[in-house]
C-alpha cells in the first residue's frame, strides 16, 4: 500500500474545553476594566452570567490562578492579583532572561524556519495594528515571543517561559491605557528584531530582545503606583 504524503496532513484543531472559555471570558474582562486588580470573583455571579454549573468555573479559576491572574484566599475567596512593581519587574527581568537564551538556541537550530514564523505574525500585526481591541493586540504580541520560545526546542524553557505570557497580557491591558495606539511601535521593535536575525547577528539579536522587554516592563512600571515596594530598576 502507498505510504500517503504526510505534508498533505493538517492537524484538526479541537474546540477549547469550557474551561479555557471560561478563563477567556475573565482574562477578556480584565481586559475591558469589568474585573480590575484586587476586586472579588463571585464563582455563583459568574456562573449564572455565563449560564452554566460552578464547576467550569473553579476549574478556570484555579488555571488562573496557577497563571498568577487571580489568588484564592481561605474564606474570604478568590481575588484578580493586585498589581506592585516588585512583581511587573520580576516578570520582565526574567522574560529577557528567558528569551535571550532562546534565541541564542534558535540561532544554532533553526534560524530560518522561525523567521518565516516571525514574520507571518509580525504580518498579521502589522494588519490589526489600528484596531482598538487591547486584548487582540496584547496576545498577538505574546504570540509572537512564544513562537521564539517554542523554536528553541527547550522543554523546560518553555515550562518556565509559558505562565509568564498571561501575566504579560494582564499587565499590559491593565496598566496601559494607551496600548492600542502605542502598539504601532512594537510592531516596528519587532521588524528590527527580525531583520538583525535575517542578517545573522546574534549579538544584536539578543539585545534588541532584551532591550525591548526591559523597556516594556520600564514604561509599565512608569505607570503604576508601588503597593509593596520599590523595584530594583
Amino acid at each position: 500500500m502507498e505510504t500517503m504524503n504526510n505534508s498533505f496532513w493538517k492537524e484538526i484543531g479541537r474546540p477549547k474545553s469550557l474551561r479555557q472559555q471560561v478563563a477567556d471570558q475573565i482574562i477578556n474582562a480584565l481586559s475591558q476594566g469589568l474585573l480590575e486588580p484586587g476586586k472579588r470573583i463571585v464563582e455563583v455571579e459568574l456562573a449564572q452570567n455565563l449560564g452554566i454549573s460552578r464547576a467550569p468555573i473553579r476549574e478556570a479559576l484555579s488555571q488562573l490562578e496557577q497563571e498568577g491572574l487571580v489568588k484564592t484566599i481561605p474564606y474570604r475567596g478568590t481575588f484578580v492579583m493586585d498589581l506592585n512593581r516588585k512583581d511587573v519587574w520580576e516578570l520582565y527581568t526574567l522574560r529577557a532572561t528567558l528569551e535571550e537564551f532562546a534565541m541564542r538556541q534558535v540561532f544554532e537550530r533553526n534560524l530560518d524556519e522561525t523567521i518565516n514564523s516571525l514574520r507571518e505574525i509580525h504580518k498579521a500585526m502589522g494588519e490589526t495594528v489600528h484596531s482598538k481591541n487591547k486584548l487582540e493586540l496584547a496576545e498577538l504580541d505574546s504570540r509572537f515571543h512564544e513562537v521564539l520560545v517554542r523554536a528553541a526546542g527547550h522543554e523546560q524553557l518553555y515550562r518556565s517561559w509559558h505562565p509568564l505570557r498571561y501575566k504579560h497580557v494582564f499587565y499590559t491591558i491593565t496598566i496601559d491605557p494607551n496600548y492600542s495606539k502605542s502598539f504601532e511601535f512594537v510592531v516596528d521593535v519587532h521588524e528590527e528584531l527580525i531583520r538583525a536575525m535575517e542578517s545573522g547577528e546574534l549579538e544584536k539579536a539578543c539585545e534588541e530582545i532584551k532591550s525591548h522587554i526591559i523597556d516594556a516592563g520600564k514604561s509599565l512600571l512608569s505607570r503604576i503606583q508601588d503597593t509593596e515596594g520599590d523595584e530594583k530598576a
